[in-house]
């Protein structure tokens, strides 16, 4: 299958081992569930906000959305929000507001055969929910979408199809494919085994209609972001398709020219590597400080 060939290992990992589990670690999000239209049931959510938070304080909000294997509950297995209340106190993240949607292993797209549509759950449904509950900044100015792994193409895809949402779009570990790859991507064996590819994407192989959902081809100037922050970060023993096609994005967006920040940080595709790269990420996109 080329260069792109994704290995058992890669996919044992997506399915089955991308939670790191802190046993004992302090439960610090609110989780709650919303009858979706969009989805047809209800679906779940949670929310980190910070200690104290004020009914008059009016805080930027983080859309997160996981990798494939995990759920809402990630930043909590991860114990990540105890260690954003640290960060917070100490000055390293800004006071935010961050709303973590159930993705199943749906790669964040509304499904191409309509049955699901897990984008639309989120922007029209979920959001506007936690803005109002949690009395938040307004989209696209206040607005941020993070995620990892598969939720790093969710993060993408979202800035690519919700562009008046969201003013940064920050990917962590996540797999970036051009057309030629998307579809050796739909083509490939084990990945038909568990993902309903062609219920997601569809069936068509007409280069035309893909190119309309390739961030190569779509993004291929400065302006194409409409002044939005991007970053892309991967780790220095990440999987090996990650590494590859984050290398590759990010060599597109230096030749065209186009404004992003961008990370490699040590560590391999799990959250005690992610955890301080998500926290500098925060710190970088929602706080404006200097790009690292």
């Amino acid at each position: 299958m080329g260069d792109l060939a994704v290995s058992t290992r890669f996919l044992c990992v997506m399915m089955c081992g991308l939670l790191w589990s802190c046993a004992g670690a302090p439960r610090r999000l609110s989780y709650s569930s919303l009858n979706s239209a969009a989805m047809g049931k209800s679906m779940d959510y949670a929310v980190y906000a910070p200690p104290s938070l004020a009914d008059a304080e009016v805080l930027p909000l983080v859309v997160f959305l996981h990798g494939g294997g995990d759920d809402v509950d990630c930043l909590d297995e991860a114990g990540f929000g105890a260690r954003l209340d640290q960060a917070i106190a100490a000055g390293r993240v800004p006071r935010v507001v961050i709303a973590v949607p159930q993705g199943d292993f749906g790669f964040w797209e509304d499904w191409a055969d309509g049955t699901r549509k897990y984008r639309s759950w989120v922007v029209e449904e979920m959001l506007p929910q936690v803005q109002a509950k949690y009395h938040t900044q307004a989209c696209p100015e206040g607005c941020h979408v993070m995620g990892i792994s598969m939720g790093g193409h969710g993060a993408l895809r979202f800035g690519l199809k919700r562009p008046d949402m969201f003013s940064t779009i920050t990917a962590l570990s996540a797999p970036i494919f051009d057309t030629e790859q998307m579809l050796e991507f739909r083509e490939h064996f084990w990945w038909g085994l568990v993902v309903p590819v062609g219920r997601i994407w569809g069936k068509s192989k007409d280069r035309a209609v893909m190119a309309r959902d390739d961030l190569f081809v779509e993004w291929s100037k400065p302006e194409d972001l409409s002044g939005r922050r991007l970053r892309v970060a991967w780790a220095t023993d990440d999987r090996k398709e990650v590494i590859k096609t984050s290398q590759k994005f990010h060599a597109h967006l230096q030749d065209k020219h186009i404004p992003h920040s961008f990370e490699v940080f040590p560590g391999d595709h799990e959250w005690d590597a992610w955890m301080p790269a998500l926290e500098r990420a925060l710190g970088v996109q929602v706080g404006a400080q200097p790009a690292q």
